[in-house]
């Protein structure tokens, strides 16, 4: 986020980001995009379980201009996360897990 602006908002990048994600799960779906030590996820894998957290995501209220904090530790499950929050037009905020609660409330107060 901008200091000058008082709302949120998604890196304009995201939207080429995903439209080129698209097209390379199109091209080759079932090649791998997410290697990590659970194993490979592929193209379509990716899509789809972005597909369902973004749809969770707006079942609770995200959507354009929306800052969702992301409290998940690095893997495929931030991925995933922060790919839905761009599909859906939001912002997030990654959170470290490690860090007390608190701190992390006041991280999306600011």
């Amino acid at each position: 986020m901008n200091g000058s602006q008082s709302t949120p908002r998604a890196d304009p990048s995201a939207g080429a980001f995903l439209e080129r994600l698209d097209v390379v799960a199109a091209w080759q779906p079932d090649a791998p995009a997410v290697l990590d030590d659970r194993g490979t996820l592929t193209y379509r894998g990716l899509l789809a379980a972005v597909e369902e957290q973004a749809r969770e995501l707006r079942r609770q209220g995200a959507g354009p201009g929306s800052l969702v904090g992301l409290v998940l530790p690095r893997g495929r499950e931030f991925v995933v996360a922060a790919l839905a929050c761009w599909r859906l037009g939001a912002a997030f905020v990654p959170l470290d897990p490690a860090q007390p609660p608190a701190r992390r409330q006041a991280m999306l107060g600011e």
